[in-house]
């Protein structure tokens, strides 16, 4: 096997992107219109949501990655059909995971481009979570309640999460 041919289907060693930056992303793929597809696949493999392997069919590149990212993830993709005299619809994917109260939907111009917003999307949400479960004050819920009985919001619901030492964030109460 070529060197050139390894580069294509090993992942391309990137750093972590955090919340923010995935965030930041998944509003660009709603905005972008479909001729911007090939683009946000190679800013995606630039982030890490997706590897270099050579497929050749965007949507089926996705797909695979969504279940990799998000293995206790359904998911479901589609476009409506067009109102009468209107453009074509957008399209949409709706994201779920077991014992949800309902799928989170997400939109964008083609099928791939709504997966691919979903999974930034919810792994950004996921990062967070678990930046956040250790808040010693509220245990990653936002809030605790004082002494006296009152709810009190922990100040990293304002972005004030702190790391005092290796491992331990501190809130307010």
């Amino acid at each position: 096997m070529s060197a050139a041919q390894r580069e294509a289907i090993e992942p391309v060693p990137v750093r972590s992107p955090g919340p923010e930056q995935l965030r930041a992303f998944a509003a660009r793929i709603g905005r972008a219109p479909a001729s911007a597809e090939q683009s946000l696949f190679h800013d995606a493999v630039t982030l890490g949501l997706l590897r270099r392997d050579g497929m050749a069919i965007p949507c089926d590149r996705v797909i695979g990655a969504f279940g990799e990212t998000l293995p206790d993830y359904g998911f479901q993709i589609g476009r409506p059909p067009p109102c009468r005299g209107k453009q074509s619809s957008r399209a949409y994917a709706l994201v779920w995971q077991r014992g949800d109260a309902h799928a989170t939907p997400y939109e964008a111009t083609t099928p791939a481009l709504a997966l691919l917003r979903a999974m930034a999307d919810e792994c950004a949400r996921l990062s967070d979570a678990r930046r956040l479960r250790d808040c010693p004050s509220c245990c990653g819920a936002g809030w605790s309640l004082a002494a006296d009985g009152d709810r009190r919001l922990c100040r990293h619901e304002a972005g004030e999460i702190r790391q005092t030492a290796p491992g331990l964030a501190t809130g307010s109460g």
